[in-house]
């Protein structure tokens, strides 16, 4: 009859025996095993982003859609040529992302308009930039939770500077949006205004509807997680990101006034955010642009500079800044960094059919 206590200790003994000798092993291994680990992750990692990468659309496509690089001036013979883009179809002169801001940007000479996507609470796909309508109309309504039922019965020039002009201007929807747009052939830059998958097939099917989106129109976004699940439902569909600095840190950003966020962070929040935006950033210059296929780049104008100019044309894709509204600005912005810009108003565009004498203190206010 076995001794308890002996078979404890037998017990105890051999556990120590076994833990100790694969201590000793794992030593003896070590230098084989790192060697092997710091090579194998990094060759892992490239396979798969090789792997899951999506390719941009041809170049030839991307010409046609953004016109030449503007570093080589418009063209001598003619074709398009993309100075400047009317940002939420100029606010500043009409209702933002109205069909009559649209209209009157293609009365004035201007060929691309950037517009946002939203969805109603039925999933209507509309064109609208916030997630409420107190700024535009004066009422309160959270977007997605209101119907389209509800949402076109609003006037969007409600609080507009130039009410009285456009009183009546209704949300537009965005099959309105693109037929406006394909009618005066206008390029757009459709802007992705939330992280809601359902996005994504309201992209891939209005492209279906509308196969000339694929020469005439750039998804664009600041998720690029929904930008991937564009492309790889569509790798067809030409696609930029957004960026500006303190994205998830701050909820406002200009050089001047540095990161703003008017909603205060509980405790601990605005470290880690800081830290998920110094990720991104890294992401972006090192790795997002190649694995989503992008061809395009869209940047805050407070931190495009020619290095930023340079950087990006060597990894073969176009900037775009936004927004800019000064007419010194505009010439700083197309004559100097040659770089094609957004903006909130036709006033001081060269090539724009505005009357040149009118006043430029809307612009410079």
């Amino acid at each position: 009859m076995s001794n308890p206590n002996v078979d404890l200790f037998s017990t105890c003994l051999t556990a120590w025996l076994v833990f100790y000798g694969a201590l000793l092993l794992t030593f003896e291994l070590w230098p084989f095993f790192a060697f092997s680990f710091g090579t194998l992750v990094p060759v892992l990692l490239f396979i798969g982003a090789w792997w899951f990468r999506i390719p941009p659309p041809p170049t030839e496509v991307v010409n046609e859609i953004l016109g030449p690089d503007p570093i080589h001036g418009a063209p001598e013979k003619g074709g398009y040529f993309m100075s400047s883009v009317a940002h939420r179809g100029a606010p500043l002169d009409a209702p933002e992302n109205s069909i009559t801001a649209f209209r009157m940007c293609a009365a004035k000479g201007c060929t691309a308009v950037e517009f946002d996507l939203a969805l109603t609470k039925d999933e209507v796909p509309i064109v609208f930039h916030d997630s409420t309508v107190e700024r535009l109309t004066g009422q309160e309504g959270v977007v997605d939770e209101m119907t389209w039922e509800q949402l076109s019965k609003l006037d969007i020039a409600a609080t507009h500077h130039l009410s009285d002009q456009f009183k009546g201007t209704r949300v537009a929807l965005l099959e309105e949006a693109v037929k406006e747009c394909l009618e005066h052939d206008m390029r757009m830059f459709i802007d992705l205004k939330s992280s809601d998958t359902r996005l994504v097939k309201v992209v891939l099917d209005i492209y279906a509807k509308f196969p000339k989106l694929y020469k005439r129109a750039v998804v664009s976004g600041f998720n690029p997680f929904l930008i991937y699940m564009i492309r790889r439902g569509n790798p067809g569909i030409t696609c930029s990101l957004a960026f500006r600095p303190f994205y998830y840190a701050a909820n406002q950003y200009s050089g001047e006034g540095g990161p703003v966020q008017t909603v205060p962070h509980s405790i601990g929040m605005p470290f880690l955010l800081n830290i998920l935006d110094k990720i991104s950033l890294w992401m972006l210059n090192n790795f997002t642009y190649y694995f989503l296929g992008l061809s395009a780049i869209l940047l805050h104008s407070d931190i495009v500079s020619p290095e930023d100019m340079r950087r990006w044309r060597e990894r073969h894709l176009r900037v775009v800044a936004w927004s800019v509204n000064k007419p010194l600005e505009k010439k700083y912005f197309s004559k100097v960094l040659k770089v094609t810009y957004m903006t909130d108003t036709m006033i001081g565009e060269p090539d724009s059919k505005v009357d040149e004498t009118c006043d430029l203190k809307t612009s410079l206010g």
